[in-house]
């Protein structure tokens, strides 16, 4: 991968490391909530020791360090994150062993000790989706001027996006409630999870707006090469701790470890050949409202409860909806971003 020229620093001044690492700090909590309140596996992750400890620092680092480099070495387009997000998605193999033995459908589509239906829906729908690409588009939108994520999709998406902003956030705390309800959310839980989690997340965004943190772009307040540096032995260190200690047992025979290998190498593989692309350099004047984003956490909350109310430990049946979709539409998706990616035609875009 070739550098970008000039590069991240595409401003005329630099912002402060304090103003940066506030928003790393932001950006990996979005990335926290999303993956971890909605799956109901984490449900205090901002007022627990292992959340604040381990869990959230988990997906900041991943969250920072995949962004990073998908702006550094221009390759921030729909198909680079997709390989991004499901690069994430494989810290479920060697930190939590989820891929080799997960705690639900244990017996399901198993071949080479790799639980491989897991593969599908963790690592090609709910990392890249949940905790990777939704929470880099809103944190960009949110708290920067630049709008370099949605630049990646296409001018339909774009304007969809842009004109309707309310009606998508809707949906997407409809199905986010749905989603939670269906997960380990008990009781009142249901409700105080999304809600306090939210709410928290909507003061510390509250006090980032009053500083000067929206007016840089999200390449500037991306981390630059020294902290990169620091994050990446960081992400690294945990990988080894984790890997080592957290459910030793759980680690596979030499087949497993070859074929979690192999996934690595695939979509590493993958991203390097993703062709390099321009940031977009569209800019708004102004941030994502309060209003939706308060509305995303009010419908979000109430959701998760009503469904959790409404249909008890039946809700679990809101998943299987969304099982069968991810397995369809995430092996789509990506058979078409690897054609596209190792044969079609560059556009000018991925050219320039």
């Amino acid at each position: 991968m070739q550098e970008q020229e000039g590069s991240i620093a595409m401003s005329r001044q630099t912002p402060p490391l304090r103003l940066k690492m506030g928003f790393w700090v932001l950006l990996g909590m979005l990335s926290t909530a999303f993956a971890e309140v909605v799956a109901g596996a984490t449900k205090f992750p901002f007022f627990e020791p292992w959340g604040i400890l381990v869990v959230t620092p988990l997906y900041s680092l991943h969250i920072l360090v995949l962004a990073t480099i998908l702006v550094r070495y221009r390759r921030l387009s729909w198909p680079g994150l997709l390989f991004a997000g499901a690069l994430f998605g494989l810290y479920e193999g060697y930190l939590t062993k989820v891929l080799w033995y997960p705690e639900w459908a244990q017996n399901l589509a198993v071949a080479g000790e790799v639980r491989w239906l897991h593969v599908v829906l963790l690592v090609l729908w709910w990392h890249p989706l949940l905790a990777f690409i939704i929470p880099l588009l809103i944190g960009e939108t949110t708290l920067t001027r630049s709008r370099s994520v949605l630049g990646t999709f296409s001018p339909k998406w774009r304007a969809r996006l842009t004109g309707h902003t309310g009606r998508y956030a809707l949906i997407l705390a409809l199905v986010c409630g749905m989603l939670a309800s269906g997960n380990a959310l008990l009781g009142l839980t249901a409700l105080w999870s999304p809600l306090a989690n939210g709410l928290f997340l909507l003061a510390v965004i509250a006090l980032w707006r009053r500083t000067r943190g929206p007016q840089y772009t999200l390449a500037e307040l991306l981390p630059g090469r020294t902290a990169f540096a620091v994050l990446v032995v960081a992400l690294v260190g945990m990988y080894i701790v984790l890997g080592t200690y957290l459910l030793p047992d759980r680690l596979p025979g030499v087949m497993g470890h070859l074929l979690v290998l192999g996934l690595y190498a695939v979509f590493v593989y993958l991203l390097v050949r993703v062709p390099a692309a321009t940031l977009s350099d569209d800019t708004e004047a102004t941030v994502v409202s309060w209003r939706w984003l308060a509305m995303f956490v009010a419908v979000f909350s109430v959701t998760t409860l009503v469904v959790k109310v409404i249909l008890g430990p039946m809700s679990i049946a809101t998943l299987f909806p969304n099982w069968i979709a991810a397995c369809t539409v995430g092996v789509f998706i990506y058979a078409m971003a690897a054609w596209r990616t190792l044969y079609a035609t560059p556009t000018s875009r991925d050219l320039a």
